[in-house]
C-alpha cells in the first residue's frame, strides 16, 4: 500500500542524511545521490518534521506497481521499504519484489487477496482488546 500516500519528514530524515550502504558511497550512475539530494531538499537535518514527501515519487497519486520499481532502484522513501531487499538473505522477498515490479496485474491480484484477508481479521471488542493511548505500548 506504499504505492500511494505521503510520509512526514520525521519518518525519512535518517534515510535522507545517513549513508549506510557502502554501494551508496560510490555510485557511478548517481541514482542514490540524486535521490538523496531530493530528500534533503524536502527534509533538512533538523526542523520541518511535518514536511511531506510522496511514498512513490514516480506516480504519487496513482495506485500502481511503481513502488516496487523504486525499491529495486534503491529509491524507497522509508527505511523499512529498502530493508525489503537489503536484508533479504534468502532472496525470497527480492523475487517477490521483482515479480510485482515486472507484473502489475500480479501485484493487483495479491493486493486484493491481502485486503480480503485483513478484512476477515476479527476485531477485538469489549474487554478482549484496548484502544492504546500510545500504539507502541500496552495501556497500564
Amino acid at each position: 500500500s506504499h504505492t500511494v500516500g505521503k510520509a512526514r519528514c520525521l519518518s525519512f530524515r535518517q534515510r535522507a542524511h545517513e549513508v549506510r550502504n557502502p554501494q551508496e558511497n560510490y555510485d557511478k550512475y548517481k541514482r542514490y545521490n540524486t535521490f538523496r539530494r531530493i530528500l534533503r531538499s524536502i527534509c533538512p537535518k533538523s526542523g520541518k518534521d511535518n514536511q511531506l514527501a510522496p511514498l512513490d515519487f514516480n506516480t504519487p497519486a496513482r495506485f500502481d506497481n511503481h513502488y516496487f520499481l523504486n525499491i529495486l532502484e534503491g529509491r524507497g522513501l522509508l527505511g523499512s521499504d529498502n530493508v525489503l531487499i537489503t536484508q533479504d538473505k534468502e532472496g525470497e522477498i527480492i523475487r517477490q519484489v521483482w515479480a510485482y515490479a515486472s507484473n502489475q496485474h500480479l501485484f493487483f491480484e495479491s493486493f486484493v487477496n491481502s485486503m480480503i484477508k485483513m478484512g476477515n481479521i476479527n476485531v477485538l471488542t469489549g474487554t478482549q482488546g484496548e484502544i492504546r493511548k500510545n500504539c507502541r505500548f500496552v495501556n497500564e
